[in-house]
């Protein structure tokens, strides 16, 4: 979703008609902050901190944003 600001002035049709699920059937996946996300996902993996550095393919594994921890954050919601 390129901008909350916009989406939000659409009509509850066309939110419904985009997001297709309640909010309760959503997961979204924000490999930032998840700031604003949860007003359209019951459920958001992100990471909610900052100042780490390395390489972003480390980083990723180290939140839990790569393939793996997406996987298993994914399952861990659906149980």
């Amino acid at each position: 979703m390129p901008s909350f600001k916009l989406f939000s002035e659409q009509s509850k049709t066309y939110k419904q008609e985009v997001l297709k699920f309640n909010r309760e059937n959503i997961i979204a996946v924000e490999p930032y902050v998840s700031f604003g996300l949860e007003r359209f996902a019951e459920h958001v993996i992100s990471i909610e901190t900052y100042g780490a550095s390395a390489n972003a393919k480390d980083l990723a594994k180290f939140y839990g944003m790569d393939q793996e921890g997406i996987e298993k954050s994914v399952k861990a919601i659906m149980q």
